[in-house]
Formats: structure tokens, C-alpha cells, sequence
């Protein structure tokens, strides 16, 4: 991670206000994409992320119960058709291209979520760059070019 990295904090900060309606669905699908990277995340490894999840979605912003919902159902698609899941999870997080501070919001996101499992692979870091170019977002803005 750089020193662009945000904190939770800022990240909820960055998201617009009123929180656009495909954020939440974005949010699940972006998670879900940055935990399947690199295997089915371990139940210690799912709590983690949920954590986080519920960090950044905090404060009311959004509906934590129906994210957690779309985030399992998202990661259980991964055990039957990882490629299938990948374009659902792909299809979720587009609408949010249009909205260039949501976008931004939703690829830092990806990083502080990639941190669950105590570290940021080559994996995380390939699926957190496909995110980003979906939704048009150039890695160096969110420090992820020089991850390791």
C-alpha cells in the first residue's frame, strides 16, 4: 500500500451524498471480487470483511444487512462459476463509472478491503486493477500501480 491509502473514515467521506443506489450493490460486488481473488475467504477471513464493509458503509449510509446479503450471495456464485460470478460482480459495479466520486470511492474501498487477510497479493492487486479500469478510475490515483 502507499501513502495514498485512505482510511475508513475518508472513504465514507468521499462517497457523495446522497448515497447514489448502485453503491451498495458495488460495494458487495467489488468485496466480493478482492476476497475470491485469491480463494474462498476462511470464516475468520469473511468476518474480517464484513467488518470492514461495515465500516465503510457505517454511519447509515447504507443498508449493512441487504449488503452483507448481496456480498454472500456474490461470493457463493464464486464456488460454482468463478468466470459467471466475475461478469455479475462486473455488471454491479459499472453504474458506478458514471459518478466519478463514487467510482473513486468504490476503488479505495477495494484497497482497504484487500487488507483483510493481513496483506495485498499480486492476485488482490490484478483484481482491484480490473475493477478500476471498469469503472475508469486510473490505478496511480488510488496508489494501487505500486502495490505488492
Amino acid at each position: 500500500m502507499t501513502q495514498r491509502h485512505r482510511n475508513y473514515d475518508r472513504v465514507r467521506a468521499e462517497v457523495p451524498q446522497p448515497v447514489h443506489h448502485a453503491f451498495g450493490p458495488a460495494l458487495a460486488a467489488a468485496c466480493a471480487m478482492v476476497a475470491s481473488a485469491d480463494g474462498w475467504p476462511s470464516d475468520e477471513e469473511r468476518a474480517q470483511l464484513l467488518q470492514r464493509i461495515h465500516r465503510l458503509a457505517g454511519a447509515g449510509l447504507l443498508d449493512c444487512d441487504s449488503l452483507t446479503r448481496t456480498f454472500d450471495q456474490l461470493l457463493e456464485a464464486w464456488v460454482s462459476d468463478p468466470p459467471r460470478a466475475e461478469a455479475a460482480c462486473l455488471v454491479l459495479i459499472e453504474p458506478v463509472k458514471d459518478v466519478p466520486d463514487l467510482a473513486v470511492a468504490l476503488a479505495h474501498a477495494c484497497n482497504a478491503v484487500a487488507m483483510a487477510d493481513g496483506g495485498y497479493d499480486q492476485v488482490e492487486r490484478e483484481v482491484a486493477l480490473r475493477i478500476c479500469r471498469a469503472i475508469g478510475v486510473p490505478p496511480a490515483e488510488i496508489g494501487i500501480d505500486d502495490a505488492r
